[in-house]
């Protein structure tokens, strides 16, 4: 907290960046508020998760363009104002209630996602540029509890505005949010200038950032037993995707669920889901050092097959509970997931091992996303019940293999 107080460049980035999420956690919730008063609300609800996950899969090569850009400070502005232009076309699209109007929204969401992609890759060495080495980790500890604490505050925003704003006036703050991050960029010029300077343009290009991917993945699959433990996280970070989006079929479904009030309720079940990862990673990481990932993995599957028996009975509380130690069990998988990284790589390759292992952690949410879209689109609430029992079993059976593997291994 303290470089919040005495370090006046990163303090501007913090209130840029949080300016951002909150714009971007707001409107998610107005949007699946909007979709689930649709004539296809299942199908809607799909849409909207589909396209805030497939933003994931071009990291990459946002990186690649945001590497090979000169002219950083001016990009910058331009994709805010784009932003901002973005949600001004929202604004007047969620107006009409209809499946196009959605569809139409959904693709500005995709390119303003994008954009929001290219802007963080542009600004992800300035950190190192204005601090000093030994104060890098407190940044990014900063940064990461920050990221998880506005998702929870911008979740309940959103679902107290909708209570007396319109979808579209929601969208006009939005609007009015990337402005204030424009005055951000621009207050931050002399530095950022600075910055741009100090930065050697890349010259590889999206032929090349594919073959690095390539060369990375071949790095990992090398490590064998390390290998099946990310497509195993890959897998159940797939599941853990669908969560919010399952769930809201079934609150929608089911008035006695409801905490207050509908949107009120989504707000709450993400804010416990994330809750519990900010908890553990600020207060409990100590407790569990002697726990595997692949045990807190197991004990996740455990803890979801808890969660969907919940959602089938309509158990208000078991639904809730679950959600908040769900979060709490993904925030020790993840950083041991990080260890686990930092043991099998060396120091040298750790930037590109941990780009690569990013970009493959994003293929399960999307895929499965993907599929579920599918599936809403027939408006079965049994038939989205019975995918989620797949997909858990299927993650069950492999846990069971990779536990077998591990056994060998030590033995």
């Amino acid at each position: 907290m303290n470089l919040l107080v005495s370090h006046r460049n990163f303090r501007n980035f913090f209130f840029l960046s949080t300016t951002s999420l909150i714009a971007d956690s707001i409107y998610y919730i107005v949007l699946t508020i909007y979709a689930s008063q649709l004539s296809n609300p299942a199908l809607a609800i799909g849409l909207i998760t589909l396209s805030e996950n497939l933003p994931y899969l071009f990291n990459p090569l946002s990186g690649a363009i945001a590497d090979n850009t000169a002219d950083k400070y001016t990009v910058l502005k331009r994709l805010v104002v784009m932003r901002a232009v973005l949600y001004s076309v929202v604004a007047v699209l969620i107006m009409h209630q209809s499946m196009a109007a959605l569809a139409a929204i959904c693709l500005i969401n995709l390119v303003s996602d994008l954009s929001g992609r290219m802007f963080n890759g542009l600004l992800s060495p300035y950190i190192p540029f204005v601090l000093e080495k030994e104060r890098l980790e407190e940044a990014q500890e900063l940064i990461g509890s920050n990221a998880q604490i506005i998702s929870i505050i911008a979740s309940f925003l959103g679902a107290m505005l909708i209570g007396f704003l319109s979808f579209s006036q929601v969208a006009v703050i939005n609007v009015g949010l990337f402005m204030l991050a424009l005055l951000i960029v621009m207050a931050m010029k002399t530095s950022l200038l600075k910055f741009q300077s100090s930065v050697q343009v890349s010259k590889m290009n999206t032929a090349a950032v594919f073959k690095h991917l390539t060369t990375t993945f071949k790095m990992i699959a090398e490590k064998k037993v390390y290998l099946l433990l990310v497509i195993q996280f890959t897998f159940i970070n797939g599941i853990l995707g669908l969560l919010v989006p399952f769930s809201t079929n079934v609150f929608r479904l089911f008035p006695a669920l409801h905490v207050l009030s509908f949107p009120f309720t989504l707000a709450f079940y993400q804010g416990l889901f994330s809750l519990g990862i900010i908890v553990s990673g600020l207060f409990l990481m100590r407790y569990v050092k002697k726990v595997t990932v692949i045990q807190l993995i197991g004990i996740l599957y455990g803890l979801l097959v808890v969660q969907v028996f919940f959602l089938m009975i309509q158990f208000k509380a078991g639904i809730f509970i679950t959600a908040l130690v769900a979060g709490l069990l993904l925030g020790f998988i993840g950083p041991k997931m990080s260890y686990l990284m930092y043991d099998n790589f060396s120091s040298e390759v750790l930037g590109a091992v941990g780009g690569t292992l990013n970009f493959i952690y994003m293929i399960g949410p999307v895929i499965t996303s993907f599929i579920f879209t599918l599936i809403s689109a027939t408006k079965k609430l049994s038939l989205m019940f019975a995918f989620f029992w797949v997909i858990l079993a299927i993650g069950i059976v492999f846990s069971l293999y990779i536990t077998k593997k591990e056994k060998i291994r030590n033995s």
